[in-house]
Order: structure tokens, then C-alpha cells, then sequence
């Protein structure tokens, strides 16, 4: 009897623990392919907004690029294995095949291409610089040099920045962090994303401004494993599909306007 108990006892213990385990930020039943379908594993960096984040009101994890992965997937009956993590580590997870694909407004460049396989680009975007609104000496590139410059990890922002003669670089894991670095006087300037940091601007006015053209005719690109070329075909395929159907200016349209 003793041994029934405390059998018992140890069932509810577990089931209890695992239940603990889940994550708060879910990303909903966004995929309605079936059972059978196959689950693509994804990362994402969820501190990049518009393009991907938690949306503070459902908790769930949300963006443009989070959206148009899971129309991907509608699109050619696969699924979504949706997995947060910091944006310097998808590429190397993608290397070690703990990913199939990666999604976090990435730059498609050469030196990426040797790591990982792009799809065809999705979104054009372009590097540019924001300062506080009282700094009046940094409009471009020149300006930088011998300055402290805030940047996101990992990213094409960092490359450039470390290329700026006699300039600091900060790194962060975070977006926000970059932010609040210029913000807080941490740091004379940062380069970022021009929709990203329009779109925080637009959140926090009065805090940042873009002082300096497009300084990239960057693109972005949905990366895969070196391995899955025809899981590639089909992101390319779906692709395709979400454009030609209309979502994909619908989903535009949600996030940056017209």
C-alpha cells in the first residue's frame, strides 16, 4: 500500500514539474497544417522588432518575420517548431543542424553564404545612424570615427562599426540594450536597421533620431542548413506563394504601412 502511494505521489510530482516547464511567450496555433506535415525547427531573435518580439499584450511571440514564416509554412503544408534565442546564435545552430531554418531580419552576405543557405530575399532594408536629438556633430559615416559606437551582436551593424577608424564598439545581445546605451549617454551614436529603429522611434518619441541616409542597400533572406536544400525549395516555394496571394503586402502593410 505503502509502495502504491508512493508511486502515486511521484506521478503527480512529475506531472506538476513538467507543467512548470513551458514558456511563458507562446506562439499560439498560428499553423494549421496537419499532423502529418513536416516541422521545420526555426530561430528567431524575439528582441528585434517589428520583425519578430513578444507582444506585450498576448504574450505571444509575434512580427512580420513571424508571420510570414508560418504563411511559408500554410503555404507548402509544412510546420513550425518555433525557437527564441539570441540572434549570434542561429547561424552556428544552423551549422550544428539543432535548427533547419533561421528568421531574424538577416542580411544575406558572402561570408554568411558560407555558413549557411539563403532563400531568395524577402526584405530590403538598409544600415543607417541615430543619435540622441541634441547631438548635432554625427550626420554620416565620417562622423563616427574616433567615436563610441552602440551595436546589436553579431550583426552587419557590428561589422561596419569595427571597420570606422579610431571608433569604440559596444556590443549588446539585445536591440534595446543598444538603445538605451545612445539614450543614456553610454554611447555617442549606434548604426541599426532603418525599419527597426523607425519603428522604435515611432514607440518612443524624442528619444533617437536617424540622422544619416541608407549607408546599404541590404537584403534579407531566410537562412537553412547547408543540408536541407529542398526544404529551401520549398521556403522559396512558399514563398513565392505568400507574395502572389497577397499576404505578403497584407503583412507589410500591418507592420511598416504603406
Amino acid at each position: 500500500m505503502k509502495k502504491m502511494l508512493l508511486a502515486v505521489i511521484l506521478v503527480v510530482f512529475f506531472a506538476v514539474s513538467l507543467a512548470g516547464c513551458g514558456t511563458k511567450a507562446t506562439t499560439g496555433d498560428a499553423n494549421s497544417s496537419d499532423g502529418t506535415a513536416e516541422t521545420m525547427v526555426v530561430g528567431t531573435d524575439t528582441s528585434f522588432p517589428p520583425f519578430e518580439y513578444v507582444d506585450p499584450d498576448t504574450n505571444q511571440y509575434t512580427g512580420f518575420d513571424i508571420e510570414l514564416i508560418y504563411a511559408i509554412a500554410d503555404a507548402t503544408g509544412l510546420k513550425v517548431d518555433l525557437k527564441p534565442m539570441e540572434f549570434k546564435a542561429i547561424v552556428p545552430g544552423l551549422q550544428t543542424g539543432t535548427l533547419d531554418v533561421g528568421i531574424a531580419g538577416m542580411t544575406i552576405t558572402e561570408e554568411r553564404k558560407k555558413a549557411v543557405l539563403f532563400s531568395e530575399p524577402y526584405f530590403q532594408a538598409g544600415l543607417v545612424i541615430a543619435v540622441r536629438p541634441q547631438e548635432n556633430k554625427i550626420h554620416n559615416k565620417d562622423d563616427l570615427k574616433g567615436k563610441t559606437i552602440a551595436v546589436k551582436l553579431g550583426t552587419t551593424s557590428e561589422k561596419m562599426a569595427r571597420e570606422i577608424e579610431g571608433a569604440t564598439v559596444k556590443t549588446f545581445d539585445n536591440g534595446n540594450d543598444v538603445y538605451l546605451e545612445v539614450i543614456h549617454g553610454g554611447a555617442d551614436a549606434l548604426i541599426e536597421d532603418l525599419p527597426v529603429i523607425k519603428h522604435y522611434i515611432v514607440k518612443n518619441p524624442d528619444k533617437l533620431v536617424v540622422v544619416s541616409e541608407p549607408m546599404t542597400g541590404d537584403n534579407y533572406g531566410i537562412a537553412v542548413t547547408k543540408s536541407k536544400t529542398q526544404l529551401l525549395e520549398k521556403i522559396n516555394e512558399g514563398l513565392k506563394k505568400v507574395k502572389e496571394s497577397g499576404k505578403y503586402d497584407e503583412l507589410y502593410k500591418k507592420y511598416f504601412g504603406e
